[in-house]
């Protein structure tokens, strides 16, 4: 508490009064420092006797009677009276401060009160009184003396960056009312777990912590790579996670000793609420980012249905879109419609940009959400967009028995998954995209993709002979095939 002790002894029977001053090392204050003490001008600041007696009307009045000799006298102060004596303050908590005492003895009532008088008796007008040379050996002889801290640190600041910044971190960036440590763990939003709070211990267990001191610092940040200090439990990326910190405060006792403060479970449980204000130590619902695009895993290909109608099997490794294209093969001359080599990611307003065109437009848009990782995905492409993969420009449909090679292009739906969070959330600007050597890795997997043929040749008799035991015929096909005849 805000209170100091002192004990004392008088070598006879007398009062003693007691008054705290600052260091002389304070500055300019509004409080009598050590080195201001003055028995010189009684009507000066900071008078010896009259400070030390103190103000009844400001509540610094802390004296001690001793009636007999070398008896301990206990004096506790809890204020400090101001320089220009129009009041006084509550002392700090964990705050230094010298001790001043000042004493007389009980001579002039003791003299006065005696039932043995001489003749020539005259009472003595005044007690005697201890000097100011005398107090100060005595304040020496003091050691400093510190208030104790009874109040737990709480948090000035608690942010949390929401997303994260890394896929495998969370970052905690915290202050505190006065010096300490902060502790704080991770948990799984999702999990059983975190229906209830989680106690200091189990916060403690995962071993995060920082220190803090306001004086030298703002802030202090703090990493969470996992859920414990330990690599066995790494944070999950599009995943998120309630966050608990704690604190204890360096507080010492009058001997310099350790004593700290602790926040309370009450607080370690109850919410943030503003991360420059915070009335408790959880963050819930921190996003870890997903900075990471899906891959395309490649299952079959397949001609389909007609013609000219392919259709790719693919997974995503996550949820999100999944676009293709059939793209004429590199050894084909100037088409209307992108080659496997044209396809660019350097110039977004150029022909054949990648995305652009694998994405396609009104009329030759073939592509399917995925709502769940590892799960078989179809899709059918019949028609070849223009190489600005503009609606203007013209499309034609896949040719029968047709090489193409198939190229894709995929977007998760982090955006769309991370729609709120934290008190410190800000939502992603938009998806994880595959990049073009990516959509390379996956079309050079699938190879080659060959249309159907379901139109039957036709067949043309150039001309017919015969001999004694044979029929001569001779005839053409207008695709490569076979052709059987009977007489």
């Amino acid at each position: 508490s805000e209170t100091v002790q002192v004990t004392l002894q008088l070598n006879e029977p007398g009062t003693v009064w007691c008054q705290t001053v600052k260091e002389s090392s304070a500055g300019v204050i509004p409080y009598c420092r050590e080195d201001e003490i003055q028995d010189s001008n009684s009507v000066g600041r900071c008078y010896f006797e009259e400070y030390v007696k103190g103000s009844p009307i400001h509540n610094t009045v802390f004296r001690g009677d001793a009636h007999q000799a070398f008896v301990d006298i206990d004096i506790e102060m809890n204020r400090i009276s101001r320089k220009d004596a129009s009041g006084s303050a509550a002392l700090e908590h964990q705050e230094r401060y010298k001790i001043m005492c000042f004493a007389e003895d009980d001579w002039a009532i003791q003299a006065a009160s005696s039932s043995l008088r001489s003749p020539s008796f005259s009472a003595p007008s005044l007690p005697n009184k201890l000097t100011l040379s005398a107090s100060i050996v005595l304040r020496e002889q003091t050691p400093m003396l510190t208030t104790l801290d009874e109040s737990p640190p709480s948090f000035t600041m608690l942010r949390l960056q929401d997303p994260t910044a890394h896929n495998n971190a969370i970052a905690v960036t915290f202050a505190l009312n006065e010096p300490g440590t902060a502790y704080c763990r991770a948990l799984r939003a999702d999990s059983a777990e975190a229906a209830t709070a989680m106690s200091i211990n189990y916060i403690l267990s995962a071993g995060w912590s920082a220190s803090f001191d306001p004086l030298t610092e703002s802030s202090a940040n703090m990493t969470l790579s996992g859920l414990q200090s330990s690599s066995i439990e790494p944070l999950d990326e599009s995943r998120q996670y309630d966050v608990y910190c704690w604190a204890k405060d360096n507080a010492q006792d009058s001997f310099g000793d350790a004593r700290p403060q602790y926040m309370t479970q009450d607080y370690v449980g109850s919410p943030v609420t503003s991360a420059l204000a915070p009335a408790g130590g959880k963050t819930s619902a921190v996003w870890v980012v997903d900075s990471t695009p899906p891959t395309m895993i490649f299952i079959d290909w397949d001609a389909v249905k007609t013609d000219d109608t392919l259709q790719a099997t693919l997974q995503l490794n996550e949820p999100g879109t999944v676009w293709c294209q059939a793209t004429h093969l590199s050894s084909v001359g100037s088409t209307s419609s992108c080659r496997e080599d044209e396809l660019q990611d350097s110039n977004i307003g150029a022909d054949c940009y990648f995305e652009t065109y694998l994405k396609g437009y009104t009329g030759v848009t073939f592509q399917s959400a995925v709502h769940e990782a590892y799960r078989d995905v179809e899709i059918e492409m019949n028609r070849l967009p223009s190489r600005s993969a503009s609606a203007s420009g013209s499309t034609s449909n896949l040719v029968a028995k047709t090489n193409y090679k198939i190229a894709c292009f995929a977007e998760d739906d982090w955006n769309l998954q991370a729609a709120s969070g934290s008190v410190n959330f800000l939502a992603p600007s938009g998806p994880n995209k595959v990049s073009l050597s990516q959509s390379q890795i996956f079309k050079n997997a699938v190879g080659a993709a060959t249309t159907l043929d379901l139109t039957p040749p036709n067949l043309t008799v150039l001309g017919t002979s015969a001999s004694e035991n044979q029929i001569f015929v001779s005839l053409s096909l207008d695709e490569a095939g076979t052709a059987w005849c009977r007489a």
